[in-house]
């Protein structure tokens, strides 16, 4: 038996005279934009973002692994959000829908799950399984056969002095940054990315990025990171988030 697709005008589940029929690979204007038809069938999966952040520190955290040093670690404030917008488009063409989780999504369904942004603040976090520790606590959300989900975190650094991108070496006052330090890290056995919001300030400053610069680097360092969550080597992410 063949059947034929066409495009439902009314929307009332029937096909009626002169709604356009949809020929296997010729594209037909439609009051919705262009349509086709295909022999193949594509199968979607829609991937929920739950994005979450430490809070301010307390008044009178010390940063300062190094007195000679009193501005490698400024007081950072509420740590923000890491950025979501590119994750959309990045995942399209391997047919995932993106969707944040604290957004209506099209159609005007009630948003639930709003990210929480006043989290435990940590300094460093000086290990991966006091990261994904602190970013399980706050999950609302996690991952089931029939509900996929990852959870994008937003911390000020990793681990102790000497991996935090600052140098010892630099005189006061001047944000060195030839020391080693990860901006993010993915921690699969918690399906969380994690996002260091100081390290890519230093290497803002290091390099002098425009607040746009900044903000597009983030925008990449999302996407780079929860691909790996999705099982992508480096060599695919560094190509996908150079596009």
């Amino acid at each position: 038996m063949l059947g034929r697709a066409y495009f439902d005008s009314n929307n009332d589940n029937n096909y009626d005279d002169g709604e356009p029929i949809l020929g296997s690979g010729v594209p037909h204007d439609t009051p919705e934009g262009r349509m086709l038809s295909t022999q193949l069938l594509t199968v979607w999966r829609k991937l929920f973002v739950e994005v979450d952040s430490m809070g301010a520190p307390v008044a009178g955290t010390n940063y300062g692994f190094d007195a000679a040093q009193p501005t490698d670690d400024p007081e950072p404030g509420n740590i923000a959000d890491p950025p979501t917008s590119g994750l959309a488009a990045a995942f399209l063409p391997a047919y995932i829908e993106v969707q944040e989780l604290g957004t209506a999504p099209a159609g005007g369904a009630t948003a639930d799950l709003p990210n929480e942004t006043d989290l435990q603040f940590f300094h460093d976090l000086t290990s991966l399984s006091l990261a994904g520790s602190v970013a399980s606590a706050s999950r609302q959300a996690v991952s089931e056969q029939y509900w996929w989900t990852v959870q994008v975190f937003g911390v000020y650094e990793f681990f102790p002095s000497g991996d935090d991108n600052d140098d010892t070496n630099q005189p006061a006052g001047t944000d060195g940054n030839d020391e080693f330090g990860l901006t993010g890290y993915s921690v699969a056995a918690a399906d969380v990315a994690l996002i260091a919001t100081e390290v890519v300030r230093d290497l803002s400053v290091e390099h002098n990025w425009t607040a746009a610069q900044t903000s597009n680097f983030l925008v990449g360092l999302v996407i780079h990171e929860v691909g790996h969550l999705m099982s992508l080597s480096h060599h695919i992410m560094s190509i996908a988030t150079r596009k």
